[in-house]
């Protein structure tokens, strides 16, 4: 991810995304699917966040 918010945001998301995929090998099946789709929006989410502005 481009880090224009931060090493500290960047690595914090990383966190929560390998947290994310921990706890989904603790879960049935179709709670495991929705907790890896959850996972998937947070990443996009999180690197649009820190995606810098296209030049004008």
């Amino acid at each position: 991810m481009t880090d224009s918010l931060g090493t500290e945001f960047t690595r914090h998301t990383e966190e929560v995304l390998a947290s994310m995929t921990l706890m989904a090998e603790l879960l049935p099946a179709g709670e495991r699917r929705d907790l890896l789709a959850l996972k998937g929006r947070v990443k996009v989410l999180a690197e649009r966040a820190t995606r810098k502005p296209a030049p004008h």
